[in-house]
């Protein structure tokens, strides 16, 4: 598997190298909109919308950063509302029956719920890359993506504390900064295990050599 560090430089990369750079702008816009849409949904019908429009919503900001990782540096933002259109009720079963299954590993204690929400962590990005697979299938596949992984990822969230942290000093401001460069990291995350799983399928990760290495030289 690529190591984490390369994982963030090629986020770092893809996102010009810049936080005033135009594409990291443009992605930390699609991210505002994201949360303030999710939260004006909350207070305003009491989180019961929220169950409805988080999956389509988070659907269509992993094709964002999905293809930002292809290459892909023209950010739509109507392009953040296309899980409404092509994939409405699979990424609406999706978000709801995720939330509930690992609510329910939560019941067991707080440690298995964690667990569990990683590996269900690729499943929206399976989903985005083909909405016929449809919620199931992206659930499964993700376990058998996340089996042996879950703990990279775990690192990789781990290491933006220090940017949040940092964020958080900058009056809480450089928070929003921070949000696009972890959220595409996570996205170069689902593209290497993709290109492990899939050498011969991936789009710019082919790579037959037994050894890890970055598919994105």
């Amino acid at each position: 598997m690529v190591p984490n560090h390369v994982l963030r430089q090629n986020a770092k990369n893809q996102l010009d190298g810049n936080i005033f750079s135009n594409t990291w702008l443009m992605l930390m816009v699609v991210c505002l909109i994201h949360s303030a849409i999710l939260g004006a949904a909350g207070s305003i019908s009491m989180g019961i919308a929220t169950f409805v429009i988080s999956g389509p919503l988070l659907f269509g900001v992993c094709r964002i950063c999905v293809n930002l990782v292809k290459g892909n540096k023209k950010i739509a933002i109507e392009e953040m509302f296309v899980g409404f259109k092509e994939c409405f009720t699979e990424s609406l079963l999706l978000s709801l029956l995720t939330g509930i299954f690992t609510f329910l590993w939560s019941l067991l204690f707080i440690i298995p719920g964690i667990v569990k929400s990683y590996s269900y962590a690729m499943a929206p990005y399976i989903l985005q890359d083909d909405p016929y697979k449809g919620w199931k299938q992206a659930l499964d596949e993700s376990q058998k993506m996340m089996a042996g992984n879950k703990w990279q990822l775990f690192c990789l969230d781990i290491s933006f504390i220090g940017w949040y942290i940092l964020g958080l000093l900058c009056c809480g401001i450089g928070v929003i900064f921070v949000v696009p460069y972890s959220s595409l990291a996570r996205a170069n995350f689902y593209m290497a295990l993709k290109a492990m799983n899939e050498p011969t399928q991936s789009e710019g990760f082919g790579n037959e050599e037994p050894e890890p290495v970055d598919p994105f030289a």
